[in-house]
């Protein structure tokens, strides 16, 4: 059995103190338009984390191991971001606008906890297998008012199975099956994600291998769009591989 408690900051940089950037642009109606423009703050305090941890590991038999752990986390003085009065912008022979100022404060906290279960089991000399499964929960003490800090971007489940067979003749054979709990408020779906890999060792210094990645489906998304960003989808792929050793 094991524990751990740990504190952790991460400081300001240079961009929260004294950036500038202009992210995006609305239409307000008769040919207005706002900018959302990011303004430093200097006065920034470093975020902070607490985290604790309690863990243990057995080995039932010799072929079996379970290792199972459970957390919890404070952050507090969390970054977010506060919206200031909007302030009308005007020069000569030019469209009037305005300009909304957007700026750093620490003004949110969060918390988490969760557990983490891995295993691992021996089944034959040549045939070995892995099982992993994780639960978080997430809370924020509150959303950012634009939505440009990501909130709850990690599944709350997620689980995988691995397994390793040694074949005759320098053959290694890799599968994997992952399952992650889908991103409601960002609109990932729940995906199953299945890869292989199927490896062959002619002489010590040389491996031929092929690799299939993500083959239950054409593609799948994992993550949302952010401000200027798409949001990309993770495709089927194969591909072959050669390593030389020397």
């Amino acid at each position: 059995m094991w524990a751990s408690a740990s504190h952790a900051v991460r400081t300001p940089n240079r961009f929260s103190d004294n950036g500038s950037l202009a992210l995006t642009t609305t239409n307000l109606g008769g040919g207005n338009f706002a900018y959302l423009e990011t303004v430093g703050n200097k006065s920034l305090d470093a975020e902070k984390l607490n985290a604790y941890e309690l863990g243990y590991r057995v080995q039932p038999v010799k072929t079996v191991s379970v290792d199972a752990s459970a957390f919890f986390n404070d952050y507090g003085k969390l970054v977010t971001n506060s919206v200031g009065t909007p302030m009308l912008v005007s020069f000569q022979g030019g469209t009037p606008y305005y300009i909304v100022p957007v700026t750093p404060i620490n003004a949110n906290a969060a918390r988490s906890h969760g557990i983490e279960l891995s295993g691992k089991w021996d089944v034959m000399s040549y045939w070995k297998l892995d099982a992993s499964y994780t639960y978080l929960d997430f809370k924020r003490k509150r959303h950012d008012q634009l939505g440009l800090t990501v909130a709850n971007a990690s599944p709350p489940q997620q689980a995988s199975l691995r397994s390793t067979l040694l074949l005759p003749h320098n053959v290694e054979v890799n599968n994997s099956l992952y399952y992650v709990d889908g991103l409601t408020n960002q609109h990932i779906p729940t995906y199953l994600r299945f890869d292989t890999r199927v490896a062959w060792t002619p002489m010590p210094n040389l491996e031929l291998s092929i690799v299939g990645q993500n083959l239950l489906d054409d593609a799948h998304p994992e993550f949302s769009s952010f401000v200027y960003q798409s949001r990309a989808q993770v495709p089927r792929s194969v591909y072959g591989n050669v390593t030389w050793k020397f």
